[in-house]
C-alpha cells in the first residue's frame, strides 16, 4: 500500500513535471521567435548604420576636399596680395623719395626767385637813379661847360643816354624773362608735386585696403583650418563609435525538448550572445548546453521520496539546479 501511494505521488509529480516542461517548451518557442525577430531587426539596423556611416564618410571626404581646395585658393590669393603689397610698398617709397626731391627743388627755386626779385627791384632803383643823375648831370655839364654848344651836341649826349637806358631796359627785360621762366618752372614743379602727393595718398589707401584684406584672409584661413581640425578630430569618434543594441536580459528558463532531456535558455546579459543564438540552436541536439533552471518549493519532491537520476538536486541557496 505504501509503495502504491509513493507510485501515485511519483506519477503525480511526473505529470506536474510534464506540464511544466510543456509550458517551458511553449515559452522557449515564444522566446526563440521573439529573439529571432530581434536579431533580424538588429541586423537591419546594423545594415542601416553601416550605410549611414558610409554616407557620412563620403560626405566628410567631400567636405575635406572642398576645405583643402579653399585653403589652397586662399593661400594663393594671400601670396598674390603679398606680392602686390610688396610692389606697392616699393612704388610708395620711390614716390616719397621723388616728392622729397621735388620739395627740395621747390625750396631752392623759391629762394632763387626771392633773391632775383630783390635783385630786380634793386637794379630798377639803381637804373632809375642812374638815369635821373645822368640826365641832370648831362644838362648841367652842357649848359655849364659848353654854353655856346648848339642842339647837335645835346642830341649826341641824348643819344648816348638813350642807348644806355635801352641797354639797361634790355637787361631788365632779360631778368624779367628769367623770372617768369622760373615762375613757370616752379608752378609746374608744384603741380607735379601735388599730383605725386595725390598718387601717394591713393597708394597708401590701396596699401591699407590690401593689408586689411590680408588680415581678413589670414583670419579666415585660421578659422577654416581650426574648423577642419575640429571636424577631423570629431569624425573618427563619430565613425569609430560602434552601435550596440540594447541589452536584453531574460530569466533562467528550463525546457524539456521533445526527446525528454532537461535544458534551459542561456543567460542574455551580454548582447553579443544574441548573434550566436541561431548557430547554437542548430547544435543544441548534438551538444546541449549546460543551462540552469529553477523549480519552486511547491514543485519539489517530498523528503521521504528518493531522488532519481537526472532530477533536480538541492543546493545550499534553497534552489535546485539541473545539469545535463
Amino acid at each position: 500500500e505504501e509503495l502504491k501511494q509513493q507510485l501515485r505521488i511519483l506519477q503525480k509529480q511526473r505529470q506536474e513535471l510534464l506540464d511544466v516542461n510543456k509550458k517551458w517548451d511553449e515559452q522557449y518557442k515564444l522566446m526563440k521567435q521573439h529573439y529571432s525577430l530581434k536579431i533580424m531587426e538588429m541586423k537591419e539596423r546594423l545594415t542601416v548604420c553601416d550605410k549611414f556611416i558610409t554616407e557620412v564618410n563620403a560626405e566628410q571626404d567631400k567636405k575635406q576636399k572642398d576645405f583643402d581646395k579653399k585653403l589652397v585658393l586662399a593661400k594663393e590669393k594671400i601670396e598674390k596680395e603679398q606680392e602686390k603689397n610688396t610692389k606697392l610698398s616699393a612704388e610708395l617709397c620711390e614716390i616719397k623719395q621723388q616728392s622729397l626731391n621735388l620739395k627740395e627743388q621747390n625750396a631752392t627755386l623759391t629762394k632763387r626767385k626771392d633773391h632775383q626779385e630783390c635783385e630786380i627791384q634793386r637794379l630798377n632803383k639803381v637804373l632809375q637813379k642812374s638815369v635821373q643823375n645822368r640826365h641832370s648831370y648831362s644838362n648841367i655839364s652842357i649848359s655849364k661847360f659848353l654854353p655856346g654848344l648848339g642842339n647837335p651836341a645835346r642830341n649826341i649826349f641824348g643819344e648816348e643816354t638813350a642807348t644806355q637806358i635801352e641797354v639797361l631796359r634790355h637787361q631788365a627785360q632779360i631778368y624779367e624773362n628769367d623770372f617768369k621762366e622760373e615762375r613757370r618752372d616752379r608752378e609746374r614743379l608744384k603741380e607735379r608735386n601735388e599730383e605725386l602727393e595725390k598718387r601717394c595718398k591713393k597708394l597708401q589707401s590701396e596699401l591699407q585696403i590690401l593689408k586689411s584684406q590680408r588680415m581678413l584672409g589670414q583670419t579666415e584661413k585660421k578659422s577654416t583650418g581650426k574648423n577642419t581640425a575640429q571636424q577631423v578630430k570629431q569624425f573618427p569618434l563619430s565613425t569609430a563609435k560602434q552601435w550596440y543594441p540594447p541589452p536584453y536580459c531574460c530569466s533562467h528558463w528550463a525546457a524539456f525538448p521533445p526527446h525528454g532531456t532537461v535544458c534551459a535558455l542561456p543567460h542574455c546579459s551580454n548582447p553579443s550572445n544574441l548573434c550566436h543564438l541561431q548557430d547554437r540552436h542548430g547544435d543544441r541536439q548534438q551538444h546541449p548546453p549546460n543551462y540552469q533552471w529553477y523549480v519552486s518549493a511547491s514543485d519539489q519532491l517530498p523528503p521521504d521520496v528518493p531522488q532519481p537520476r537526472n532530477l533536480p538536486n538541492k543546493e545550499a541557496n534553497g534552489k535546485t539546479k539541473t545539469h545535463y
